[in-house]
């Protein structure tokens, strides 16, 4: 996100001036303003669906990590795969 954000604070100002040079002042921060506006209406539809998508990761990890049990076990009688927060994930 910094190099968005330093990208924008430095390519920004740059390319609003050679708007102003080339389409006068009124109409350039006038261009500005609609960006910034579908901008921020892209980022709220993001915001969203963020917590769908995270439930959806969350179900795809459950689901490798029985898979993973399942090959585990048969290769091993019994072991299981441990998560992160060690805990052990069974069936």
């Amino acid at each position: 996100m910094n190099i968005i954000d330093d990208l924008g604070k430095g390519l920004g100002p740059f390319l609003l001036s050679v708007l102003i040079s080339s389409l006068g002042r009124k109409t350039s921060f006038n261009l500005s303003l609609i960006g910034w506006l579908v901008g921020g209406t892209i980022c709220f539809f993001m915001w969203c669906t963020l917590q769908n998508d995270e439930l959806k990761i969350q179900e795809i990890i459950k689901s490798n990590l029985n898979d993973l049990n399942n090959n585990h076990e048969q290769k091993n009688n019994g072991g299981k795969v441990q998560i992160a927060s060690n805990e052990s994930y069974d069936n």
